[in-house]
């Protein structure tokens, strides 16, 4: 449990809510295709992280382009992939550095 103390000026109080989020690995929450073909993918991640958004059309020999850095500043990020379109297949993944 966490106590926090307070000792305001003259007799002053306040509220203080503390709010604690584990860092785990990042991952898609979710991934919708939309109606222009572009993706939008939902990510999740630790709060303030940074992460990385990579894509790739091969499984086989990947080689991972970076698409787009970002932190996290709620926990979660909504990423459109605007060049979907121009790929029968595309992968995902996240790095956090």
């Amino acid at each position: 449990p966490y106590q926090i103390a307070v000792d305001g000026s003259g007799g002053a109080t306040g509220t203080i809510v503390l709010s604690l989020y584990a860092a785990g690995a990042p991952h898609f929450n979710s991934s919708v295709r939309m109606g222009d073909g572009r993706l939008q993918l939902l990510i999740h991640s630790g709060w303030g992280m940074s992460n990385e958004v990579q894509a790739c059309t091969n499984l086989v020999n990947p080689q991972w382009l970076p698409l787009t850095n970002f932190q996290s500043p709620t926990g979660f990020v909504e990423f459109i992939d605007l060049d979907a379109t121009n790929f029968p297949r595309r992968f995902y993944r996240i790095v956090a550095p």
